[in-house]
C-alpha cells in the first residue's frame, strides 16, 4: 500500500515540476471517468435503471386512464347500475399526488398496505425504490411504482379484487 501511495506522490511531484517548465494551457489534463473500474467485470454488474415519473405526469395519467378502461372492457357488466359505475371510476380520475411510501400508516388503506409489504418481501424492493401516487379528488386509487428491469412497474390498487399477491393490475409503464 506505501508503495503504491510513494508512487503516486512521486508522479504528483514529477507533474508539478513539468507545469512549472511548460505553459499550463498547453499541458493535456487527464480526463476521468464516473464509470471507471478496476475490474471490467465490475461494470457489467451495474444495472442501468429508468426513472419513475411524477405521481402528476401527464403521459401515466393517460397510460392508467387506457389500462383501467382496458381492464373494464374485459369484465363482463349486466346491469346499467355496474356500466355507470365503471364511466364514474373513470371520469374521476383527474390525476394522482405523491404519498410517502416508507411512512404509510396501514390504517390508511390496508390494500396499499398489503401490498407495500408483499412487494417489500417478496420482490425484495427496497422502500426508497417505490413511489406511491394516491388519487386526487374522489376516488381512493392508489399507484405502486417501482424500477422494473429498464422500465417501472405499476400497479393500480382498490381497482379491482386483489389477486392472490395482493397487487391488482399492474403494467410496465412507458
Amino acid at each position: 500500500m506505501y508503495s503504491a501511495l510513494g508512487a503516486v506522490f512521486l508522479s504528483l511531484i514529477s507533474t508539478v515540476a513539468l507545469a512549472d517548465q511548460t505553459d499550463i494551457d498547453d499541458a493535456p489534463m487527464p480526463v476521468l471517468s464516473d464509470s471507471s473500474f478496476e475490474n471490467p467485470e465490475d461494470e457489467l454488474k451495474v444495472k442501468t435503471q429508468a426513472n419513475v415519473p411524477s405521481c402528476a405526469d401527464s403521459d401515466l395519467l393517460e397510460k392508467v386512464q387506457d389500462e383501467i378502461k382496458t381492464f373494464q372492457n374485459k369484465q363482463p357488466t349486466t346491469s346499467s347500475l355496474e356500466k355507470r359505475r365503471k364511466a364514474l371510476i373513470r371520469a374521476n380520475i383527474k390525476g394522482f399526488e405523491s404519498v410517502d411510501a416508507t411512512n404509510f400508516a396501514p390504517e390508511t388503506d390496508y390494500n396499499v398496505a398489503n401490498a407495500l409489504i408483499m412487494l417489500k418481501i417478496n420482490d425484495k424492493i427496497k422502500a426508497e425504490d417505490i413511489t406511491l401516487c394516491r388519487q386526487t379528488g374522489q376516488g381512493n386509487l392508489y399507484l405502486i411504482m417501482y424500477p422494473f428491469q429498464d422500465k417501472i412497474k405499476t400497479h393500480i390498487i382498490n381497482l379491482d379484487v386483489m389477486d392472490n399477491t395482493n397487487q391488482g393490475l399492474s403494467f410496465i409503464y412507458p
